[in-house]
Parts: C-alpha cells; sequence; structure tokens
C-alpha cells in the first residue's frame, strides 16, 4: 500500500493530464481552418473528455481524460499520439481505436472504442 501511495502521490501521477496536454490549454489564437474543441460523451464505462485540435480534417493534438477505466493506466498518451495528425475525412475512426487497443492488449470494461471516439467525432462535426 505505501509503494502504491508513493506512486499516486507523486506530482508526475497527480499532474499528468496536464502534462500531456499542455500545449492545448494554451492556445487561444485560431484562425482559418483551425479550431480547439472540447468533446464530452458518458459511456456505460464512465465520462469521456476530449480536448482536440483540428486543422481541416486533419486531428493534430488531442488529449483524452475522464472517469472511465483503461487498462494499463498509461495507455493514454499513446493513444494520444497514436491519434494525432489522423485525417478524420479518411479513416473508420472506432475501427482505428479498436485496432490500437488490440494491438496494445489493453481493456476499457464498459467502454468502447466506438464510445472513445465518440467526443472526437462530436467535435469534428460540429467545425464541418
Amino acid at each position: 500500500m505505501e509503494k502504491l501511495r508513493k506512486q499516486y502521490l507523486t506530482d508526475e501521477w497527480l499532474y499528468q493530464i496536464n502534462q500531456r496536454g499542455k500545449n492545448l490549454f494554451h492556445k487561444i489564437k485560431i484562425h482559418g481552418s483551425s479550431h480547439v474543441v472540447e468533446g464530452t460523451y458518458k459511456s456505460t464505462g464512465g465520462l469521456i473528455q476530449t480536448m482536440c485540435e483540428f486543422k481541416d480534417s486533419i486531428l493534430t493534438d488531442i488529449l483524452i481524460s475522464g472517469d472511465f477505466w483503461i487498462y494499463p493506466d498509461t495507455i493514454l498518451p499513446q493513444l494520444e499520439s497514436h491519434l494525432k495528425n489522423t485525417d478524420l475525412s479518411t479513416i473508420n475512426l472506432p475501427l482505428y481505436i479498436e485496432s490500437f487497443l488490440k494491438d496494445q492488449n489493453c481493456q476499457t470494461p464498459g467502454t468502447t472504442a466506438a464510445d472513445l471516439a465518440q467526443p472526437i467525432l462530436k467535435s469534428f462535426q460540429s467545425i464541418s
């Protein structure tokens, strides 16, 4: 228990979302075909929140957070990196995410790849 306490009380653990999404939180200027959009979706497994930056149909940056479960718990930064620079007009996003989760041997109790795609797709549709 002491080992877990030390891990979960470190600044690295407590502020990991701020670190992964630091570029998104500080972007203010939007022009032309660039947009920053927040998305939310409630799955059976919990609330999924995204902050997405788009340039036309390209997802240029993303932060995923929420109260859903994903194992291993260190996979979200890798999923975010996998999604960056993806052209949402040319792929089936739920299948793209599902393939990544299978390749990484991830488990998402109560949440599907389609659920994870929903807030991203809603964000993208809001700018289309």
